[in-house]
């Protein structure tokens, strides 16, 4: 099971916790009724962000426009609205295993070639 929510349940130890689900506790519990609960992702928090909690696999995602710092060693330092990267997140998954790829589509970034081959030389005959 997957479960989407918009506010984050687990503690991402930061200024913006303050928005976080209001009764986590029973939220825990009744995912733990589930045999099989695989992800559970929200992105109010407009952070990417990935953590086990209780025993549960938590994901967060960056938003649709914009995303924010964050600040784990300042909790009470502004979170600063960063431009980009619009986020999406795909869920793959198989009875064996459940993998979320992340898509930043607005990023500001250009393509990169990882590999490419050289042109042929043709020899010339003689």
């Amino acid at each position: 099971m997957i479960v989407i929510l918009h506010h984050n349940a687990n503690a991402l130890h930061i200024g913006s916790d303050d928005i976080r689900m209001l009764e986590p506790d029973a939220f825990i519990a009744t995912l733990k009724t589930h045999p099989d609960v695989r992800q559970v992702i929200a992105g109010h928090v407009h952070l990417t962000s990935t953590a086990t909690w209780r025993g549960l696999p938590f994901t967060t995602l960056a938003g649709g426009h914009y995303s924010v710092s964050f600040n784990v060693d300042q909790p009470s330092a502004p979170i600063r609205r960063l431009r980009g990267p619009g986020q999406m997140a795909v869920v793959v998954g198989t009875e064996e295993r459940t993998t979320v790829l992340f898509d930043d589509f607005i990023d500001g970034n250009g393509e990169i070639v990882l590999a490419q081959q050289a042109p042929e030389v043709e020899a010339e005959v003689a």
